[in-house]
Formats: C-alpha cells, sequence, structure tokens
C-alpha cells in the first residue's frame, strides 16, 4: 500500500483498499474523511516542480503495474478527475523485489518479501498554491493466493498535501525530496489552464472502471481473484519517456526486467478490468 506520502486510510477495510473487498475507489476513503480536513492535522507541504519520492510496500506479491495521477483536492472523489490527470505509469516492482530471489516456489524472481518500492515523481506546476491529491493505483498484481496464474483485484490509495512556494524550475525551493508541515487552512480552487502471468508493457487507459468489471471467481473477504487473460491482452503502444507534461510518463524496468520498458504484470495491464464493478 502507498506508505508516502502518506495515504488517508480507512477504518471500514483497516487501512487499506482493495476492489475485490468492496472498495471502489477512486481513493482509500472519500474526501470527506480525509484526515487532510482535520485543523489539528499537519498538512505537508511540497514546491511546484518539486521531485518527491512515491513508496509504497511490496507485500510479498510480485507484479504489476502503479499508475500515479494528481487533482485538486476538491475533485477528489472523482474518477474522471483522476483518469484526465494521469502523470505516471511504473512497475510495481520498482527498486523492490523477493527477500530470497532463489525461491522459484511461484516462479522466477515471484516469491515473498515487503521490502520498499520507489519511484519519482515531479509535482507539476499548476497545482502552485493549492491543495492537491495524489492517486495511487496497483493493478496488474500477482499471485492470488498461491495459485500462480491468477491475479487480484486493484488496490487505491491516495494522499493529500499542499503545493506551495516559489517554483522549484525557477532556481528556488527544494528538489532534494524533503517537505514541510504548516497547520491551518488551503486552497481548493481548481488549477489554472513466460512464466506466469503476461509480460508486456503496459496498455493505457483512461476510462473510469467498468460498471461490470472483469470476471472474478472467489472470495475470502480480502480480495477477489482477476482471472488470467493473457491472450485478450492488450499490445498499444508504450509512451515516450520524452513526452510532453500533459502525456503521462511511462517508466518500466522491475526486478525481472530491469532496464527495459517493460514490466510483469498478471490478469490485465488496463486500470479497471479488475475493479469488479459494484461486486
Amino acid at each position: 500500500m502507498l506508505q508516502s506520502p502518506p495515504s488517508r486510510g480507512n477504518e471500514k477495510w483497516y487501512g487499506t483498499c482493495s476492489a475485490g473487498a468492496g472498495c471502489k475507489g477512486p481513493c482509500d476513503s472519500p474526501k470527506d474523511k480525509s484526515p487532510f480536513n482535520s485543523i489539528y492535522n499537519p498538512k505537508t507541504t511540497y514546491a511546484p516542480g518539486q521531485e518527491i519520492e512515491v513508496a509504497w510496500g511490496r507485500l510479498n506479491h510480485p507484479g504489476g503495474f502503479v499508475r500515479l495521477a494528481m487533482v485538486p483536492f476538491n475533485q477528489s472523489d472523482s474518477w474522471d478527475a483522476f483518469n484526465n490527470n494521469i502523470l505516471k505509469y511504473t512497475c510495481y516492482e520498482t527498486n523492490c523485489g523477493p527477500s530470497d530471489p532463489n525461491n522459484n516456489v511461484f516462479g522466477r524472481l515471484n516469491g515473498p518479501g515487503s521490502s520498499k518500492c520507489t519511484t519519482k515523481l515531479t509535482i507539476p506546476e499548476k497545482f502552485a498554491g493549492q491543495a492537491v491529491t495524489l492517486q495511487w493505483i496497483w493493478f496488474g498484481g500477482g499471485i492470488y493466493y498461491g495459485e500462480i496464474d491468477t491475479s487480484f483485484g486493484e488496490y487505491y490509495g491516495c494522499s493529500d498535501f499542499l503545493v506551495s512556494g516559489e517554483p522549484v524550475s525557477n532556481g528556488n525551493g527544494s528538489n532534494d525530496d524533503s517537505s514541510s508541515t504548516v497547520d491551518g487552512g488551503y486552497s481548493s480552487q481548481p488549477p489554472a489552464a513466460g512464466s506466469t502471468g503476461g509480460y508486456d508493457s503496459v496498455g493505457y487507459s483512461t476510462q473510469a472502471p467498468a460498471t461490470d468489471g472483469a470476471s472474478s471467481n472467489g472470495n475470502n473477504g480480502y480480495s477477489r481473484r482477476c482471472l488470467h487473460k493473457r491472450a485478450k491482452l492488450s499490445k498499444r503502444a508504450k509512451l515516450s519517456k520524452r513526452a510532453q507534461s500533459s502525456t503521462p510518463i511511462f517508466e518500466g524496468g522491475d526486478i525481472t526486467y530491469p532496464n527495459t520498458d517493460t514490466c510483469k504484470y498478471w490478469g490485465s495491464n488496463r486500470v479497471g478490468d479488475c475493479n469488479f464493478g459494484d461486486r
């Protein structure tokens, strides 16, 4: 789950948000339940244009993708808002992997391990002077309770913070991944104008989760599995790392395919396929 910047969390699902358990996003809790609303909760602040570290725990599961999107805080209950403001796709196992690389019970480099996974993200300058919400989605992960050819439902997390100060691109502020905290209110104005699993690059989708979801089978109270669908996976072109700021960045290369534009995944490489609708 999203660790840094810290996620909102929730009470109903004990802090996590799994589509298979009934938490359908776009965040782990709605904005009116966010700790960000409390005057007693210190507000994390980053500068416009600052590069920050986004971190999550591997949680003993391999594979999949992480999608990062950002919107003004007052739009953070909207799937459409996040889908129209995607910043980056990266591999779930970025800078992390199994604790024992020689444990091949579930396939090569698919063993347990809960190390911290990380990626870098630049705060868009268009959000200067605003309260914003960073959305984190994990999709295409495996393995579902020892079933090495199946995935499970998507996971969601959101972090709220302020974007304030002079833009880093102007030679001010900081680009050392540090943040500050302040007390008090915020602005919510809109922005200014081969083995197990499938192995391929991510297919991009800006659609909201489908109402009927993908095929599922089984429910242990925490997660429903998303059946392996390798023959139906998208073959859409990869996005350039040199894309314009309005285009999401794709950064491949995980523990299995280092220094490539490829991520290992199960089930589906599109957000929404394993949301399961209202199930």
